[in-house]
């Protein structure tokens, strides 16, 4: 079956002209004379440009040019893989920054800081007050009669001291007197926070 390259290949035999030669008279390259021979499209430009190359080449080989223009329309592939300047852009993820987006983000770290706010006081609400013993020391060796007993605990706790209540300030200190015999041996302080957590301390002393 003839095909565009086979009847220019046969054109340019009989005319005895090699590539060169006949690249000399069209001005066309020769290795695009070639590949409309061997029909390689991909080495060749657009179906327009090459069109034009037909025409030269039909014409200086005393071809029908109408006839030439039907071969290569038919031969021609009508789809020729090109490359695409401007992609879809549907097809490009790309993050953009809007209003709602701040707005959302905004609402976003509030709740956060809320929960972690009311998680921590929840914490804090449910678990043992802390107790800090001032006077008496460990071990200490004090007289007969009265004793004074001071320390700090969680602000809004109540302190017990040997089953006795003591005031405790609005910042927690506490401050109290105790009697003690030589019978006393320890003095026990219990912090009670509102949840009704406790936190105790046992403070050993020797009376004389």
């Amino acid at each position: 079956m003839k095909t565009i390259g086979s009847i220019l290949k046969s054109a340019r035999k009989r005319h005895g002209l090699s590539f060169s030669e006949l690249e000399s008279k069209t001005k066309i390259k020769s290795r695009f004379i070639e590949a409309l021979e061997k029909q390689q499209w991909q080495q060749l430009p657009e179906f327009t440009v090459v069109s034009g190359f037909v025409k030269n080449i039909a014409n200086e080989l005393e071809m029908d040019q109408a006839e030439t223009l039907a071969f290569l329309r038919r031969d021609y592939p009508p789809n020729k893989p090109q490359i695409n300047p401007k992609p879809d852009i549907r097809l490009v993820d790309r993050f953009s920054w809007s209003p709602r987006l701040t707005f959302m983000t905004a609402i976003a770290v509030l709740v956060l800081l809320m929960i972690t706010y009311l998680g921590h006081q929840y914490w804090q609400f449910t678990r043992p007050p802390a107790l800090e013993v001032f006077t008496p020391e460990l071990d200490a060796v004090v007289v007969v009669g009265e004793l004074k007993i001071s320390g700090k605990t969680k602000k809004g706790a109540a302190v017990q001291i040997n089953n006795q209540p003591a005031f405790v300030d609005d910042r927690g200190n506490f401050e109290t007197i105790v009697q003690v015999d030589s019978q006393t041996k320890e003095i026990r302080i219990i912090a009670i926070s509102r949840s009704n957590k406790e936190t105790l301390k046992t403070v050993p002393i020797t009376v004389e």
